[in-house]
Order: structure tokens, then C-alpha cells, then sequence
């Protein structure tokens, strides 16, 4: 009876370790990756200047080409905080055209002060997901 039980006890450990084996994390959405690639005209980056609490929301567009041969999906945009949305481009990007990535700021959910806010673009690039920053001080 022991050695039966040991048996059990190593088979589920050896079947447990497999399965427990490296796995990239998937985009969401589950979009496979393809030969388009993600670009942005510009920076990947934008300060707000002069920014006033007044102003209560402030907006940035990023301007997204596909650089790559196939068509780009980008399929979600990951915030950080409930001070950002979203809006962006929901149709494919054929090659060598562009789409936009609109990225509003809630002034009143910020302390004062300056702050640093990074989503992330999930798309069909094999590189996904692509960081977008904003910054400024308050």
C-alpha cells in the first residue's frame, strides 16, 4: 500500500512540475501575432505643459503607423489608474498607414504634484504590448 501511494504522490509531482513549464503571457484578446509592427510618429512620450486643476481633463493623441507588411490590430490599451481613458482605433491598419491612440487624463483623481502614467498597447505585433508615458505636475 505504501509503495502504491508513493508511486501516486511522484507521478502527480512529475505531472505537475510539466505542467507548470514556461508560458509566454498572451496579449488580450488573443490576437495571434503577425508581420505588422506597432510605430509611433514622434515620441512614445508626452509632457503636459502648464497644466492647471481647473482644466479638470486633458488629452494627448499618439499617432500609430503600421510599419510592418500585414495589416495591425491593436485590441486593447491597458490603464493603470482610474485618472486615464481610452480611446483608440478599433479598425485594422493596413500597411503604412496610421491610426490613433487618445489617452485622457483626470486632473481631480491627482494629488498635487508631478505624475509618471504608463499604459500599455496590446496589438498583433509580435513585440506587444508597446508602452505610451504621460507626464506632467500639478
Amino acid at each position: 500500500m505504501k509503495k502504491i501511494l508513493t508511486f501516486t504522490l511522484l507521478l502527480s509531482l512529475m505531472v505537475g512540475i510539466t505542467a507548470c513549464g514556461d508560458r509566454k503571457q498572451s496579449a488580450p484578446g488573443n490576437v495571434k501575432p503577425t508581420k505588422a509592427v506597432f510605430g509611433v510618429l514622434g515620441s512614445n512620450k508626452y509632457y503636459f505643459e502648464d497644466l492647471k486643476r481647473k482644466d479638470r481633463k486633458v488629452k494627448h493623441t499618439f499617432t500609430v503607423k503600421n510599419v510592418g507588411t500585414d495589416p495591425l490590430v491593436i485590441n486593447d490599451v491597458k490603464l493603470n489608474c482610474s485618472c486615464l481613458k481610452a480611446d483608440y482605433t478599433k479598425k485594422p491598419i493596413a500597411p503604412n498607414q496610421t491610426g490613433e491612440v487618445t489617452l485622457t487624463v483626470m486632473l481631480d483623481k491627482l494629488e498635487d504634484g508631478h505624475f509618471r502614467r504608463v499604459v500599455y498597447v496590446y496589438s498583433n505585433d509580435k513585440d506587444s504590448p508597446f508602452p505610451l508615458e504621460l507626464f506632467g505636475d500639478l
